[in-house]
């Protein structure tokens, strides 16, 4: 999946549409399996789900200089073509409550975190798929959880 964030801050105005994507220039990402791939891995895909084994990505925003409220925050997501079955799998969301770097998790290292609960996978390959959080970024960026972006 390759991963971005749609931030609206007032419904009618599209001149208030900002994205930041992860990576080098806007944050982190990264990718790694419990079984295969145990190591941080980085391409252009950020893998989720598994074949009886787990794939976690973990992504992080740059989100300096963004409002304090959004009408609506986005990550938008798209869906590689898989082999083999199954072909789509639910999405796990979990909240990183502690430090990482992307040059040095991997399974084995993987930072402390909380499950948000889990979203439908997406009906088809090869699209975009949206994932809502706005109600996530809104608390987070009020300060009435932890002030710092895991």
């Amino acid at each position: 999946m390759v991963a971005a964030i749609l931030l609206i801050c007032s419904a009618h105005a599209w001149a208030d549409l900002v994205w930041r994507q992860p990576g080098p220039a806007d944050g982190m990402d990264v990718w790694y399996g419990s079984f295969y791939n145990k190591t941080g891995m980085y391409d252009e895909k950020l893998r989720v789900g598994g074949w009886g084994d787990e794939y976690d990505t973990l992504i992080r925003f740059d989100l300096s200089g963004l409002p304090q409220v959004a009408d609506q925050a986005v990550i938008w997501l798209w869906g590689y073509p898989q082999s083999g079955s199954p072909t789509h799998t639910w999405i796990h969301w979990w909240l990183i409550t502690s430090p990482w770097q992307s040059a040095s998790v991997g399974w084995d290292t993987r930072p402390n975190s909380f499950s948000l609960g889990y979203t439908p996978p997406p009906s088809t390959s090869g699209g975009w798929y949206g994932v809502n959080f706005t109600n996530q970024y809104n608390v987070w960026r009020s300060g009435i959880t932890s002030p710092l972006n895991y």
